[in-house]
Protein backbone atom coordinates (compact mmCIF):
# COMPACT_ATOMS: atom_id res chain seq x y z
CA UNK A 1 0.00 0.00 0.00
CA UNK A 2 1.91 3.36 -0.85
CA UNK A 3 1.65 6.27 1.43
CA UNK A 4 -2.10 8.32 0.19
CA UNK A 5 -3.42 4.50 0.36
CA UNK A 6 -2.30 4.08 4.25
CA UNK A 7 -3.39 8.16 4.46
CA UNK A 8 -6.78 7.40 3.02
CA UNK A 9 -7.79 4.68 5.47
CA UNK A 10 -6.15 6.24 8.33
CA UNK A 11 -9.32 9.11 7.74
CA UNK A 12 -11.57 6.48 7.62
CA UNK A 13 -10.15 5.08 11.09
CA UNK A 14 -10.92 8.24 12.88
CA UNK A 15 -13.83 9.40 10.90
CA UNK A 16 -15.94 6.78 11.27
CA UNK A 17 -15.78 6.74 15.08
CA UNK A 18 -16.91 10.51 14.52
CA UNK A 19 -19.85 10.14 12.56
CA UNK A 20 -20.77 7.32 15.37
CA UNK A 21 -20.22 9.92 17.98
CA UNK A 22 -22.38 12.48 16.12
CA UNK A 23 -25.04 10.57 15.46
CA UNK A 24 -25.43 9.45 19.25
CA UNK A 25 -25.15 12.86 20.06
CA UNK A 26 -28.03 14.23 17.68
CA UNK A 27 -30.59 11.23 18.96
CA UNK A 28 -30.22 11.83 22.40
CA UNK A 29 -30.98 15.30 21.98
CA UNK A 30 -33.73 14.49 19.94
CA UNK A 31 -35.23 12.04 22.33
CA UNK A 32 -34.92 14.76 24.96
CA UNK A 33 -36.37 17.39 22.60
CA UNK A 34 -39.70 14.71 22.48
CA UNK A 35 -39.70 13.89 25.88
CA UNK A 36 -39.42 17.23 27.18
CA UNK A 37 -42.54 19.82 28.09
CA UNK A 38 -42.57 22.56 25.08
CA UNK A 39 -45.54 25.49 25.23
CA UNK A 40 -45.44 23.90 21.05
CA UNK A 41 -46.33 20.54 21.72
CA UNK A 42 -48.32 20.65 24.65
CA UNK A 43 -51.63 21.51 26.34
CA UNK A 44 -51.48 24.42 29.02
CA UNK A 45 -51.65 23.55 32.27
CA UNK A 46 -53.34 25.88 35.30
CA UNK A 47 -52.66 25.42 39.16
CA UNK A 48 -56.22 24.56 40.37
CA UNK A 49 -56.85 24.17 44.21
CA UNK A 50 -59.81 22.17 45.54
CA UNK A 51 -61.47 22.05 48.57
CA UNK A 52 -62.89 18.34 50.09
CA UNK A 53 -65.37 18.06 53.08
CA UNK A 54 -66.18 15.42 55.44
CA UNK A 55 -70.00 15.48 55.83
CA UNK A 56 -71.60 13.59 58.69
CA UNK A 57 -74.99 12.76 59.35
CA UNK A 58 -76.46 13.84 63.02
CA UNK A 59 -80.40 13.60 62.62
CA UNK A 60 -82.76 11.87 60.93
CA UNK A 61 -86.69 12.21 61.59
CA UNK A 62 -89.58 10.71 60.42
CA UNK A 63 -92.62 12.62 60.14
CA UNK A 64 -96.75 11.08 59.42
CA UNK A 65 -98.92 13.66 57.74
CA UNK A 66 -101.67 11.94 59.34
CA UNK A 67 -101.99 11.23 61.95
CA UNK A 68 -99.12 14.23 62.84
CA UNK A 69 -96.59 12.06 64.46
CA UNK A 70 -92.91 13.04 64.92
CA UNK A 71 -90.16 10.18 65.89
CA UNK A 72 -86.40 10.27 65.78
CA UNK A 73 -84.73 7.91 63.82
CA UNK A 74 -81.33 6.10 65.21
CA UNK A 75 -78.59 6.64 62.73
CA UNK A 76 -75.98 4.04 61.71
CA UNK A 77 -72.04 4.57 60.63
CA UNK A 78 -71.86 2.10 57.67
CA UNK A 79 -68.01 1.48 56.48
CA UNK A 80 -68.61 -0.74 53.24
CA UNK A 81 -66.07 -0.63 49.95
CA UNK A 82 -63.59 2.09 51.47
CA UNK A 83 -66.74 4.41 51.77
CA UNK A 84 -68.95 5.71 54.68
CA UNK A 85 -72.59 5.55 54.66
CA UNK A 86 -74.82 6.26 57.49
CA UNK A 87 -78.17 4.20 57.71
CA UNK A 88 -81.75 4.66 58.73
CA UNK A 89 -84.56 2.31 58.92
CA UNK A 90 -88.04 1.70 60.07
CA UNK A 91 -90.52 -0.78 59.46
CA UNK A 92 -91.51 0.21 56.35
CA UNK A 93 -87.99 1.34 54.39
CA UNK A 94 -84.53 1.30 54.68
CA UNK A 95 -82.48 4.20 53.64
CA UNK A 96 -78.36 4.61 53.09
CA UNK A 97 -77.07 8.31 52.84
CA UNK A 98 -73.35 9.13 51.30
CA UNK A 99 -73.02 13.27 51.53
CA UNK A 100 -70.99 15.35 49.19
CA UNK A 101 -71.06 18.72 48.38
CA UNK A 102 -72.61 18.22 44.36
CA UNK A 103 -74.88 15.13 44.80
CA UNK A 104 -76.24 13.48 48.01
CA UNK A 105 -76.30 9.91 47.04
CA UNK A 106 -78.82 7.59 48.66
CA UNK A 107 -79.87 4.24 48.85
CA UNK A 108 -83.28 3.27 49.91
CA UNK A 109 -84.96 0.00 50.41
CA UNK A 110 -88.52 -1.09 50.22
CA UNK A 111 -89.13 -3.33 53.51
CA UNK A 112 -93.38 -3.64 52.86
CA UNK A 113 -94.89 -5.94 49.96
CA UNK A 114 -96.43 -2.41 48.67
CA UNK A 115 -95.18 -0.13 46.38
CA UNK A 116 -93.43 2.72 47.95
CA UNK A 117 -93.35 6.49 45.84
CA UNK A 118 -90.47 8.97 45.67
CA UNK A 119 -92.60 12.32 45.30
CA UNK A 120 -90.08 14.44 44.06
CA UNK A 121 -91.91 17.58 43.80
CA UNK A 122 -92.41 17.46 47.74
CA UNK A 123 -88.98 16.89 48.31
CA UNK A 124 -86.70 19.71 49.51
CA UNK A 125 -82.63 21.06 50.21
CA UNK A 126 -82.31 23.17 52.96
CA UNK A 127 -78.89 24.95 52.74
CA UNK A 128 -76.69 25.83 55.41
CA UNK A 129 -78.30 29.22 55.06
CA UNK A 130 -81.80 28.01 56.00
CA UNK A 131 -83.10 28.43 52.26
CA UNK A 132 -85.21 25.74 50.76
CA UNK A 133 -84.37 24.80 47.24
CA UNK A 134 -86.52 22.10 45.03
CA UNK A 135 -84.50 19.00 43.98
CA UNK A 136 -83.62 17.30 40.95
CA UNK A 137 -82.52 13.58 40.27
CA UNK A 138 -81.11 11.37 38.10
CA UNK A 139 -82.88 11.98 34.39
CA UNK A 140 -83.73 15.49 35.26
CA UNK A 141 -81.25 18.32 33.34
CA UNK A 142 -81.22 21.70 32.94
CA UNK A 143 -84.07 22.15 30.59
CA UNK A 144 -86.54 20.03 32.68
CA UNK A 145 -85.44 21.10 36.15
CA UNK A 146 -88.60 23.64 36.40
CA UNK A 147 -91.01 21.01 35.10
CA UNK A 148 -93.04 18.93 37.41
CA UNK A 149 -91.25 15.49 38.19
CA UNK A 150 -93.32 12.21 38.07
CA UNK A 151 -92.97 9.99 41.39
CA UNK A 152 -90.55 6.94 41.20
CA UNK A 153 -92.44 3.39 41.99
CA UNK A 154 -90.48 0.93 44.39
CA UNK A 155 -91.71 -2.58 44.45
CA UNK A 156 -91.92 -4.16 47.50
CA UNK A 157 -88.43 -6.23 48.43
CA UNK A 158 -86.41 -3.73 45.97
CA UNK A 159 -83.19 -1.49 46.11
CA UNK A 160 -83.13 1.62 44.42
CA UNK A 161 -80.37 4.08 43.98
CA UNK A 162 -79.95 7.36 43.34
CA UNK A 163 -78.83 10.97 43.89
CA UNK A 164 -80.24 14.32 44.64
CA UNK A 165 -79.29 18.01 43.83
CA UNK A 166 -80.60 21.60 44.26
CA UNK A 167 -82.20 22.25 41.10
CA UNK A 168 -80.79 26.10 40.84
CA UNK A 169 -77.23 25.22 41.42
CA UNK A 170 -76.02 24.85 37.68
CA UNK A 171 -73.04 25.91 35.59
CA UNK A 172 -72.05 26.57 31.98
CA UNK A 173 -69.26 24.09 31.06
CA UNK A 174 -67.09 25.01 27.66
CA UNK A 175 -66.09 22.20 25.63
CA UNK A 176 -61.95 22.08 25.55
CA UNK A 177 -60.84 22.71 21.91
CA UNK A 178 -63.45 24.73 20.31
CA UNK A 179 -62.30 28.09 18.51
CA UNK A 180 -63.48 31.42 19.99
CA UNK A 181 -65.98 32.02 16.94
CA UNK A 182 -67.73 28.75 17.47
CA UNK A 183 -68.78 28.08 21.49
CA UNK A 184 -70.32 24.94 22.74
CA UNK A 185 -70.93 23.69 25.73
CA UNK A 186 -73.26 21.94 28.56
CA UNK A 187 -75.17 23.07 31.87
CA UNK A 188 -73.65 20.66 34.42
CA UNK A 189 -74.49 20.34 38.42
CA UNK A 190 -72.86 22.86 40.60
CA UNK A 191 -71.45 21.93 43.88
CA UNK A 192 -73.80 23.85 46.48
CA UNK A 193 -70.49 24.27 48.65
CA UNK A 194 -67.54 26.20 47.48
CA UNK A 195 -65.47 23.61 46.19
CA UNK A 196 -62.94 25.09 43.74
CA UNK A 197 -61.31 28.62 42.64
CA UNK A 198 -60.05 29.01 39.31
CA UNK A 199 -59.43 32.99 39.36
CA UNK A 200 -58.55 33.82 42.64
CA UNK A 201 -56.31 32.33 45.36
CA UNK A 202 -55.89 29.06 47.53
CA UNK A 203 -56.19 32.11 50.60
CA UNK A 204 -59.48 33.13 49.47
CA UNK A 205 -60.79 29.36 48.65
CA UNK A 206 -59.53 28.31 52.07
CA UNK A 207 -61.53 31.46 53.62
CA UNK A 208 -64.79 30.94 51.77
CA UNK A 209 -64.77 26.50 52.55
CA UNK A 210 -63.25 26.92 56.10
CA UNK A 211 -66.23 29.19 56.93
CA UNK A 212 -68.69 26.23 56.03
CA UNK A 213 -66.66 24.01 58.60
CA UNK A 214 -69.57 23.58 61.79
CA UNK A 215 -72.75 24.30 59.44
CA UNK A 216 -75.49 22.05 58.56
CA UNK A 217 -78.04 21.35 55.74
CA UNK A 218 -81.00 19.23 55.49
CA UNK A 219 -82.84 16.97 52.67
CA UNK A 220 -86.30 16.39 53.00
CA UNK A 221 -87.42 13.23 51.26
CA UNK A 222 -91.33 12.48 50.68
CA UNK A 223 -92.34 9.08 50.32
CA UNK A 224 -96.02 7.82 50.11
CA UNK A 225 -96.81 4.42 51.34
CA UNK A 226 -100.56 3.12 51.13
CA UNK A 227 -101.98 6.68 50.38
CA UNK A 228 -100.43 7.77 53.55
CA UNK A 229 -97.59 10.92 52.99
CA UNK A 230 -94.63 10.03 54.99
CA UNK A 231 -91.54 12.97 54.84
CA UNK A 232 -87.96 11.86 56.39
CA UNK A 233 -85.52 14.99 57.66
CA UNK A 234 -81.74 14.34 57.43
CA UNK A 235 -79.51 16.95 59.01
CA UNK A 236 -75.98 16.64 57.73
CA UNK A 237 -72.92 18.26 59.50
CA UNK A 238 -69.49 19.47 57.90
CA UNK A 239 -67.15 18.41 60.12
CA UNK A 240 -63.95 18.94 58.37
CA UNK A 241 -62.59 20.94 55.10
CA UNK A 242 -58.85 20.45 53.18
CA UNK A 243 -57.60 22.31 50.53
CA UNK A 244 -55.77 20.29 47.54
CA UNK A 245 -53.62 21.40 44.64
CA UNK A 246 -53.37 19.99 40.97
CA UNK A 247 -52.22 20.87 37.72
CA UNK A 248 -54.90 20.32 35.37
CA UNK A 249 -55.76 21.50 31.57
CA UNK A 250 -56.50 25.41 31.11
CA UNK A 251 -60.60 25.39 31.25
CA UNK A 252 -62.93 28.47 29.31
CA UNK A 253 -65.39 27.91 32.33
CA UNK A 254 -67.67 31.06 32.76
CA UNK A 255 -68.11 29.58 36.34
CA UNK A 256 -71.05 29.69 38.33
CA UNK A 257 -73.90 30.58 35.83
CA UNK A 258 -77.42 30.62 37.44
CA UNK A 259 -79.30 33.34 35.85
CA UNK A 260 -78.73 33.07 32.54
CA UNK A 261 -80.21 30.82 29.60
CA UNK A 262 -77.86 30.04 26.74
CA UNK A 263 -78.10 27.49 24.06
CA UNK A 264 -75.50 24.23 23.89
CA UNK A 265 -75.66 20.08 24.95
CA UNK A 266 -75.63 19.16 28.19
CA UNK A 267 -73.96 16.48 29.71
CA UNK A 268 -76.09 13.08 30.11
CA UNK A 269 -77.57 12.46 33.58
Amino acid sequence: MNQYGALSMEKKTIALPLCLFLMTLLLGCDSHNRTKSSPYNSSRTQKVAKARYDIAMIGAEKSVASPHQVEAQRIETVFEAGMIKYRHEDNMVRIEWRPAPVDIIFTIYNKTGSPVKIVWDEARFVDEKGLSHRLIHSGIGYEARNLPQLPTVITGGINLEEFIHPLDYFQWEEIHGMSAAKKEGYWDRAPFLPTQILKGTVEELRAKAGAMVGKTFQTILSLEINQIRIDYLCTFRIDHMGIAESEEPMRRNSGDSKGSERSGRRRPF
